[in-house]
């Protein structure tokens, strides 16, 4: 049973650094939407600075930052000069620092993404996409619910959860 417990905080001045000093482990760099090159929060958090919308969280364990979740509005194939989806958002980036990885964390932080994901007004789809390499990711996420729903741009599978 999972039992861990997080809270989420907007990344500010405050808490980005932290953010940026996580890390995960050299096989799972490529999971987190980038080819390696550019730090994969360094990349969440640069492209929530600039697509309107997005809403980048630190992952809190006690007072320890362990992760970064972010959401935002849903612009297929990431096209952000195209209007998003109507009522769909994608989970866009989750990432728990390789010290406190198998803890349960990563879905304690979806747990607790959710009600203020679908508390945004008109959402009423939340989608997310992970690397076909990355199976734990899919287990993950079928365990909180989400459903496939085909492939994104790039082939990677997606998933969906509709608003109760």
């Amino acid at each position: 049973m999972n039992t861990a417990s997080v809270t989420l905080q907007p990344v500010d001045l405050g808490n980005y650094y932290r953010v940026l000093k996580l890390k995960v482990a050299a096989d799972q760099v490529n999971f987190l939407g980038n080819d390696g090159s550019i730090h994969p929060n360094a990349w969440a958090l640069a492209e929530s600075a600039y697509a309107s919308g997005f809403a980048p969280h630190a992952i809190v364990q006690g007072e320890d930052i362990v992760g970064l979740i972010v959401w935002g509005p849903y612009h297929p194939g990431y096209r952000f000069s195209a209007p998003p989806v109507p009522g769909t958002w994608i989970l866009d980036h989750l990432m728990i620092d390789i010290a406190h990885q198998g803890k349960g964390l990563g879905p304690a932080a979806v747990t607790a993404a959710l009600p203020l994901i679908f508390a945004i007004p008109g959402c009423r789809r939340l989608v997310l996409s992970y690397d076909p390499g990355n199976t734990r990711a899919g287990a993950l996420y079928g365990r909180l619910g989400f459903i496939p729903c085909g492939l994104d741009h790039e082939g990677a599978p997606m998933m969906e959860l509709l608003r109760s």
